[in-house]
């Protein structure tokens, strides 16, 4: 983003940024107009252009203001000193239920540009998110006991992460439904989803 962006009243920013967000959430990079952005937003194309380099430039920096969100909230639920992993990384999701609620949009945004193979600004995407994880996982590990389970250590690894994949997937299908979703109900679930996991990884 320009510096012009950043002298600009908060109002105005929130302004391009929701608007950006909001497009960017339901379409590919390829697809997203930047000329609904604009008009989202209430701004000429000439003041736009007076704040990005160009679309890229705004798509990035939104993600990366989402992502961060997102981290930033999930970490504030992360407990290290619960040693076993699975009812930590449970515990850290369910626990943000609020944030899923009130801001589904990033949510929403994050898993399109994890989808969106085809956007110029993937791999540069990926390098964002790579970094902002690095702090979380080695949070995630620490002091993990892996005795714990029936299952060694790679093993239960593979098996949450391809778990959460399937529950992110649900989620954002939530999200974006026509406002007739059960949260409340999807995050009881969530917590009797961990006693099953738990029961089947711990050998019980």
């Amino acid at each position: 983003m320009k510096a012009a962006f950043f002298k600009i009243t908060e109002e105005k920013q929130n302004k391009i940024v929701r608007a950006a967000m909001d497009e960017f959430a339901h379409h590919s990079f390829n697809e997203a107009s930047l000329n609904n952005i604009i008009k989202v937003a209430g701004i000429s194309k000439g003041g736009m252009f007076k704040y990005i380099e160009d679309k890229t430039d705004l798509y990035l920096y939104v993600f990366e203001l989402a992502l961060e969100a997102f981290f930033e909230n999930q970490y504030k639920h992360l407990n290290v000193n619960q040693p076993c992993y699975i009812t930590r990384i449970f515990d850290m999701v369910i626990k943000s239920k609020n944030f899923y609620m009130d801001s589904p949009l990033y949510f929403q945004l994050m898993i399109q540009g994890s989808i969106d193979f085809n956007s110029p600004c993937y791999d540069q995407l990926e390098v964002i998110r790579h970094e902002l994880l690095i702090d979380q996982k080695e949070a995630l590990l620490k002091n993990v006991d892996w005795t714990l389970y029936s299952m060694d250590k790679v093993q239960v690894l593979d098996y949450m992460n391809t778990l959460f994949q399937g529950i992110n997937i649900r989620l954002l299908q939530l999200l974006t439904g026509d406002g007739f979703y059960d949260i409340e109900g999807y995050f009881d679930g969530l917590d009797q989803l961990k006693k099953i996991t738990l029961n089947g990884v711990k050998g019980a």
